[in-house]
């Protein structure tokens, strides 16, 4: 990477007679003392910087061998002009404006940035006649300019926005500390509530590191469920996952169950005349894949998939504004409805929960991620 020497105070006369106000090659027994200057670097000197034949003069030194008593440069640099100078000219290597800041801030507009152009020089990169939206992107050349947002592409404000009008909710609860007895200090919900009935808990998991459990505790008919705040639709293509272990066929088990669902509370999860699509099993029955509307279910057996370990990877989703649900597990879809389904317009929640029916302590274990998102129209 070029860049702009600096060496001692150094000084001298030029031995030119004259030196012409053209002349790119300069001579002057003091530049021996000067580095080299190679390879796309430089160095500034000032010729007559007290002026005594005229205005100062900078040039920029773009070639200088070891030692050696002359010098390439490129005449009249940062704003000076070029002219004659007699011999014994003096000359000095020092600073100049662009060692400091090398822009004129008395031109930036409301909008500008500053931007490196070079090592150790800086270049104001006007916003005048750009457009509304338009972001600062990198140039092949290095540079930065302002531009359109390409397409397909998005800026953070629109991020957010999608974020926002997805209504999206997710639960990253993955690292050191987690194995701690109060999950609180370390989960991260966003956009979701925890309900407890009966002696349910929050609690933190005891296996892989970043795990919470929804314990249902030993009272009977207690419940335990993480619930998102803002609702989800057919017709927007709402899309859950769900990295969990369930809990294994038990007499004891009323219902477990993750995905959506018209209703909050697991204790109505059950009921056949609900608006829902979510994996769900009920006590020593096989795991399903659930859809209904307010009227009925269409259920798809999936057996025993209940404890997958870290195959847990749970997906209900819908591609087609509503009309067609899909259940996978592990990245490969295990069932298709499109006969009995919630209402495309049907506000659902993103849900997933567990409730006993005697007093057995059982949980929905090591859940290391929870999130849904939908199209924002």
């Amino acid at each position: 990477m070029a860049d702009r020497l600096r060496s001692g105070f150094e000084s001298g006369t030029i031995t030119d007679n004259p030196l012409a106000s053209g002349a790119t090659t300069i001579n002057s027994a003091a530049f021996a003392s000067l580095p080299v200057v190679t390879g796309g670097d430089t160095l500034a000197i000032i010729l007559d910087p007290e002026e005594v034949n005229g205005a100062a003069e900078i040039v920029i030194v773009t070639a200088h061998s070891s030692a050696a008593t002359s010098l390439t440069a490129t005449r009249a640099a940062e704003g000076s002009s070029a002219r004659e100078h007699p011999q014994s000219t003096e000359w000095v290597h020092g600073p100049t404006a662009v060692d400091f800041l090398n822009v004129d801030l008395s031109t930036v507009a409301k909008g500008d940035i500053l931007a490196g152009l070079s090592a150790g020089v800086l270049e104001i990169v006007a916003a005048s006649g750009k457009s509304d939206g338009d972001v600062v992107t990198l140039q092949a050349d290095g540079t930065v300019d302002f531009e359109a947002v390409p397409a397909g592409s998005t800026t953070l404000t629109a991020l957010i926005d999608d974020i926002r009008d997805n209504q999206a909710l997710l639960v990253l609860v993955d690292g050191p500390g987690l194995k701690d007895s109060n999950p609180d200090d370390t989960l991260i919900p966003i956009g979701m509530r925890v309900d407890i009935d009966g002696t349910g808990s929050f609690v933190a998991g005891s296996v892989r590191g970043g795990a919470f459990d929804l314990r249902t505790g030993a009272t009977g008919d207690s419940q335990a469920m993480a619930v998102s705040i803002a609702s989800a639709y057919g017709d927007r293509n709402a899309r859950f996952i769900a990295i969990l272990t369930s809990r294994a066929t038990s007499a004891a088990l009323k219902v477990q169950a993750w995905g959506f669902h018209v209703d909050r509370f697991v204790s109505n999860w059950t009921n056949t005349a609900l608006h829902k699509a979510f994996f769900r099993s009920i006590t020593t029955g096989a795991l399903f894949a659930v859809t209904g509307n307010s009227s009925s279910e269409e259920t798809t057996s999936l057996g025993g998939d209940h404890t997958l370990g870290n195959a847990g990877v749970f997906e209900v989703l819908t591609t087609n504004d509503g009309a067609t649900w899909l259940f996978k597990i592990a990245g490969s879809t295990v069932a298709t409805h499109s006969t009995t389904v919630p209402s495309a317009s049907q506000a659902l929640f993103t849900t997933l929960g567990i409730e006993n029916n005697t007093t057995t302590d059982l949980r929905l274990t090591d859940i290391d991620l929870v999130a849904a998102v939908q199209d924002r129209s």
